[in-house]
């Protein structure tokens, strides 16, 4: 089942094992060419879909243990590579994370990330405050949080 909800914006229902693995590849892998630029997938718990995206090579997951700070640097350092972010229900309400996937969920090939505060922790990690990427998002939740219009 598809909906159009607005332009370059697509929901898709998946129901089954084969239908998640079916979309986690033309995430990951593409199809005829197109790789999905940002991928949502919300399900109940227990339907594998950590495990479905844990693990790929050339990819860059990262589950619950995160900051803002840490998303910034993590994307920095896989440059490029597909984006999983798993479990990260709570980051979703912080406003410094949202603008942050707001970039990052660009649809564009080439996105720019910016990270404009002051922090020693980027420094340290010779993280630069801008650079452009590639990457690809993909968030994996077993709900999406109640978000403001800024994130919608």
């Amino acid at each position: 089942m598809k909906d159009e909800i607005r332009s370059n914006v697509e929901v898709e229902a998946i129901h089954t094992f084969s239908e998640l693995k079916k979309i986690r590849d033309q995430f990951v892998v593409g199809h005829n060419g197109f790789k999905i630029p940002f991928l949502i997938v919300i399900g109940d718990r227990g339907l594998s879909k950590s495990h479905m995206f844990k693990n790929i090579p050339g990819t860059c997951y990262i589950d619950t243990a995160a900051s803002a700070v840490g998303l910034y640097a993590e994307a920095f350092k896989h440059l490029d590579e597909p984006l999983i972010l798993d479990d990260i229900d709570a980051l979703l309400k912080q406003p410094d994370v949202v603008s942050l996937l707001k970039a990052l969920g660009d649809i564009r090939e080439v996105k720019e990330v910016t990270w404009m505060k002051l922090t020693s922790a980027l420094q340290n990690l010779k993280v630069p405050n801008r650079y452009t990427t590639k990457s690809r998002l993909c968030i994996l939740c077993n709900e999406f949080p109640r978000v403001s219009k800024n994130l919608e």
